[in-house]
């Protein structure tokens, strides 16, 4: 679903290292998560880090694109977009790159060079298409210009329409004159660790019947036959809108449940 744009892709479109998933949520100092001090200085001490690396193994060629994907809360204690989803932590890693030392972290690399040259935004979304420009994307393309963003995790299951909104995020991904790359559908599985909502996303639920039976570290594990889920209504199965709208092959019906 991600298309190349520009100068920032590589030979290979595929090719984007995420340096940390959602960090907006998870780098925090005690119970108060959205600081913007703390998850910029965390992602550029990770950027510097991948550089780091680079550098000491000779890495030569094409160099893969590199971003940060934040979540798509509110950060109400950013300087900037403080009232906008997602945006306020993006300007807050933009402004900590261009200027390290506003929150305390000094660099060995030069990280504004990687950010203007390879870094791409990324943002993950539960909203439907229609919200996801009006609350995100009109925006991030009037402040973001030349910085390409996609979606990292798209899925909004309490939509009844399942496959016209897929179909309209694809469509405002597709107009070259956007900024927004393309999505990534989210997810291939249900997560029965997290339970309640989270569960909700999966395109596959696991059945009761092992597909293969197979060792990890000499104790034994069943890989399962995967049990279609479907959207809102509970009419459609999400698979077959994934399939049809991206256009791929499908699920090879021998993994099913359903035989």
């Amino acid at each position: 679903a991600l298309q190349a744009l520009s100068a920032r892709a590589p030979s290979d479109p595929w090719q984007t290292v995420v340096l940390a998933n959602e960090p907006d949520l998870k780098f925090f100092v005690g119970a108060a998560a959205m600081d913007q001090i703390v998850f910029s200085r965390g992602l550029l001490s990770t950027l510097d880090g991948v550089l780091s690396a680079e550098r000491e193994h000779g890495v030569v060629g094409p160099l893969p694109n590199l971003t940060v994907t934040f979540s798509f809360g509110i950060c109400s204690t950013c300087t900037e977009f403080a009232n906008k989803a997602g945006l306020g932590q993006m300007a807050a890693l933009r402004r900590a790159v261009r200027s390290p030392q506003e929150v305390g972290y000094q660099p060995r690399n030069d990280l504004l060079k990687a950010y203007q040259e390879r870094f791409v935004n990324s943002v993950n979304t539960a909203n439907p298409a229609s919200d996801f420009r009006h609350y995100f994307l009109d925006d991030y393309e009037a402040h973001f210009r030349g910085v390409p963003v996609f979606i990292g995790e798209y899925h909004s299951p309490s939509s009844l329409r399942q496959e016209e909104d897929l179909r309209q995020i694809m469509r405002q991904s597709m107009n070259s004159s956007s900024l927004l790359l393309g999505i990534s559908f989210f997810e291939i599985q249900v997560r029965y660790d997290k339970g309640g909502e989270e569960m909700k996303f999966g395109t596959f639920g696991l059945g009761d019947r092992p597909v293969v039976t197979f060792e990890v570290s000499q104790r034994p594990y069943s890989a399962w036959c995967l049990q279609p889920a479907t959207e809102a209504t509970g009419t459609v199965l999400l698979s077959d809108i994934v399939t049809k709208v991206f256009r791929g092959p499908g699920i090879r019906p021998e993994q099913l449940c359903l035989r």
